[in-house]
C-alpha cells in the first residue's frame, strides 16, 4: 500500500476493485480515509460530492495529477519529508481556481529549453512561474533560474523548493537583465501581450525570449493585439502554433482547450 498523503492511499487493485488506475499497466485502488474514493453503485453526482468537488473536469484533473503521484511514488520509493511536503502543497492547489494558472507540461517544457539554447553562465529568469515546472527543469538541466510569481501560495511553492524568488509582480519588475526569459504568461484580457513586451525590455544584448502565448493575440482586430503582431514583426520574432491538445492529457497538472503558440524572439 502506497501513501499519497495524509488520507489518500492506493494499494494493487483485485477482482473487486472498482473504477481502478492502471499506471504502466499496473492496476491501483484508491482510497480516501479509509473508504474507496469510488464506491460500486454511486452516481456521477455522489462521486463528485464525495471528493468535494462541483464539475466532472476538477474530477479529471484531480485523477490525473492522483495518477502522477502514485506513478512518482510507486517507482522511486518512499518520498522524503520535503517531497512529501511539496506534494501537499501541490495537491491542494487542485481544484482552486487561480486566473492564469496552467502550468506547462513537461514534454512542451523541454521544447522550450531546446529552443532557449541556454549556456553555461547565462542568467535566466522565469516570470509567473506558477508552482515552478519550468524552472524545475531549467534547474535540472542548466542552473538555477530567478522566478517571480504574483500568488501567494504559489510562491510558497518555489521557495520550498529551493527556487530563488526576486519578485511578485512580473509587470513591475525591473531588477536585472537576462540571457535568456522562458516564461508562460497568464492570457485573460490580453495579459501575455503585456507580459511579452515587458520581458523583452529585461533581455541583455543578445538575449532570447521563450513565451506561450494564446492564439489571441494573432488574429484579433483591437488595436493592442494588431499593435503587437507590427512590433513582433518588426523585431523577427516568430510565433509558432502548438498542437490543440498542447494543455490536456496526463502531463497536464490544469487542463485547458486554449489554442496557443511558441513566441521567439532575440535582442540583437
Amino acid at each position: 500500500m502506497y501513501k499519497i498523503e495524509n488520507n489518500l492511499y492506493a494499494k494493487p487493485a483485485n477482482s473487486n476493485s472498482k473504477q481502478v488506475v492502471t499506471i504502466e499497466g499496473k492496476s491501483y485502488e484508491l482510497f480516501l480515509k479509509n473508504r474507496k474514493i469510488y464506491d460500486t453503485g454511486n452516481t456521477e453526482n455522489l462521486r463528485l460530492l464525495k471528493l468535494g468537488f462541483k464539475t466532472t473536469q476538477e474530477v479529471d484533473s484531480a485523477t490525473e495529477h492522483i495518477t502522477k503521484l502514485i506513478k512518482e511514488y510507486a517507482y522511486t520509493g518512499a518520498p522524503s519529508e520535503k517531497e512529501i511536503k511539496i506534494k501537499k502543497m501541490e495537491t491542494e492547489l487542485v481544484g482552486r481556481q487561480i486566473p492564469g494558472f496552467f502550468p506547462t507540461p513537461k514534454t512542451l517544457g523541454e521544447r522550450m529549453l531546446e529552443d532557449a539554447d541556454i549556456q553555461a553562465g547565462m542568467d535566466i529568469l522565469e516570470p509567473s512561474a506558477g508552482k515552478g515546472d519550468l524552472s524545475d527543469l531549467i534547474r535540472k538541466k542548466h542552473s538555477e533560474p530567478d522566478t517571480i510569481e504574483l500568488n501567494y501560495d504559489l510562491r510558497e511553492i518555489l521557495k520550498e523548493k529551493g527556487h530563488k524568488v526576486v519578485g511578485n509582480d512580473f509587470l513591475d519588475y525591473t531588477g536585472k537583465q537576462y540571457d535568456r526569459i522562458i516564461m508562460n504568461p497568464p492570457f485573460e484580457r490580453g495579459a501575455d501581450i503585456d507580459h511579452v513586451r515587458h520581458a523583452y525590455s529585461l533581455l541583455k544584448p543578445g538575449g532570447k525570449l521563450i513565451s506561450i502565448m494564446s492564439e489571441g493575440p494573432f488574429f484579433r482586430s483591437d488595436n493592442k493585439s494588431k499593435n503587437f503582431r507590427n512590433w513582433l514583426d518588426e523585431l523577427g520574432g516568430e510565433a509558432e502554433e502548438l498542437p490543440q491538445d498542447s494543455f490536456k492529457g496526463s502531463e497536464s497538472f490544469r487542463q485547458t482547450g486554449v489554442n496557443t503558440r511558441i513566441v521567439t524572439i532575440e535582442k540583437d
